[in-house]
C-alpha cells in the first residue's frame, strides 16, 4: 500500500492539471478490535495512519478531505 500511495502521488504531482484522490479501505477493526486479531487489527491501524500520514504529507495535490473512512456491512 505505501508503494502504491508512493507512485499515485508521483503521477498526481506530474499530471496537468495537478491532483486526485487515494483511496485505502481500512476496517472497523482499527477502532474496534476484536479478540484473537492482532495481527489483522495492527494493519488495520497501519493504514489509518498511512491515510492520515498522506493526507498531510500530499496537502495541496490531494483532496483536502482526504481521511480514512471505515466501513461495515449492514447485517441482513
Amino acid at each position: 500500500m505505501f508503494l502504491c500511495t508512493q507512485e499515485a502521488i508521483k503521477i498526481m504531482k506530474a499530471q496537468d492539471p495537478r491532483g486526485g484522490r487515494i483511496i485505502n479501505n481500512g476496517s472497523i477493526s482499527a477502532h474496534a478490535p476484536r479478540p484473537r486479531s492482532v495481527a489483522y487489527t495492527a494493519t488495520k491501524h497501519a493504514v489509518t495512519g498511512l491515510t492520515k500520514s498522506t493526507a498531510l504529507d500530499a496537502a495541496g495535490i490531494t483532496s483536502p478531505a482526504a481521511r480514512s473512512i471505515s466501513a461495515t456491512p449492514r447485517p441482513r
